[in-house]
C-alpha cells in the first residue's frame, strides 16, 4: 500500500517536465514524511495506552499518514507533512477507539483510516497550503487566480477562504453519502441482511465463509466447541498401571 501511494500521489502531477519534476519530488518527500511518522506515532499510542505492539494497527496508522496527506501533499511543505502525520495518527487511533466504545463494528479499521483520517486531510490541506508550492503544483491557476494557494497559516484571509470551500466540500460529500447508503443499509437492517447469524459469529466468519482462520480471538468461543480444525490436540488421559491398562484393552 505505501509504495503504491507514491505512484497515486506523484503519478496525479500527470507529467514530469518543468515544475511539475518539483512538485513531484516535493509529493514524494511529503508522502514518506507523512507515513513514517505517523506508523511511529501509532507504535508510541498503541505502546502507551495500551501497553502492547500490535502490528495490525501499526499498519493502519501508516496507511493514516498516507490518507492524511493526499489531499495536502502537492501544496505543503515537508515539515508540516510531519504535523499532519502526528494529527493524523492521534485522529485513527482515537476514532478507532471511539468506534468500539460506540459498539460499532469495523474489524479492520477502514472507518478511522479512510473516513475520519480523510476528514482530516481535507481540512489540512487549507490549514497548511504554502504558497510556493502551491504554485509548483498548479502555476495556470495561481495565474489566473493571486487569491488561493494561501493556507491559513500563511495568510488568514486567504487561507480562510480555502477553508471554507473545504469545508463546504467536506459537508457536500458527507451529505451525498449519507443520503444514498443510509437508506440502504437501513433496508438491508430491516430485512435482516445486514448481520450474520450468531452461530456464525461465535466461530468467526472466517472459519464459516472461508474455511480457516486468520487469527486467534481470545474474547471467541472456544475453538474446540466451533469445530475449528486449529484447535491443538486432546490431553491424552492419565497413565495407569499395566495390568488396569490390560483389563481396559
Amino acid at each position: 500500500g505505501w509504495f503504491g501511494w507514491y505512484g497515486f500521489n506523484c503519478g496525479s502531477t500527470l507529467g514530469l517536465g518543468g515544475p511539475l519534476s518539483n512538485a513531484a519530488a516535493k509529493i514524494g518527500v511529503a508522502t514518506t514524511v507523512s507515513a513514517s511518522t505517523s506508523g511511529t506515532t501509532t507504535i508510541l499510542l498503541n505502546f502507551m495506552l495500551d501497553r502492547k505492539f500490535d502490528p495490525a494497527t501499526v499498519c493502519n496508522g501508516i496507511l493514516a499518514g498516507l490518507v492524511s496527506i493526499t489531499g495536502a501533499c502537492a501544496t505543503v511543505l515537508p515539515h508540516t507533512a510531519f504535523i499532519i502525520a502526528i494529527i493524523g495518527a492521534h485522529v485513527y487511533y482515537f476514532s478507532s477507539k471511539f468506534l468500539l466504545a460506540m459498539k460499532i463494528d469495523d474489524v479492520v479499521d477502514a472507518s478511522p483510516v479512510h473516513l475520519f483520517c480523510g476528514i482530516w486531510g481535507i481540512l489540512a490541506a487549507p490549514i497548511f497550503c504554502h504558497p510556493d508550492t502551491f504554485v509548483d503544483s498548479y502555476p495556470s491557476v495561481r495565474a489566473t487566480n493571486n487569491e488561493t494557494g494561501y493556507g491559513l497559516f500563511y495568510d488568514v484571509h486567504k487561507g480562510g477562504k480555502l477553508l471554507a470551500a473545504n469545508t463546504v466540500l467536506l459537508l457536500a460529500v458527507l451529505g451525498y453519502v449519507t443520503a444514498i447508503a443510509g437508506p440502504m443499509f437501513y433496508a438491508l437492517k430491516k430485512m435482516r441482511l445486514l448481520r450474520i447469524l450468531n452461530i456464525h459469529e461465535n466461530k468467526g466468519l472466517d472459519k464459516v465463509a472461508h474455511g480457516g482462520v486468520a487469527y486467534e480471538n481470545p474474547n471467541s468461543v472456544n475453538p474446540a466447541s466451533s469445530g475449528s480444525t486449529n484447535s491443538p490436540p486432546a490431553a491424552p488421559a492419565p497413565a495407569t498401571n499395566k495390568n488396569n491398562n490390560i483389563e481396559h484393552l
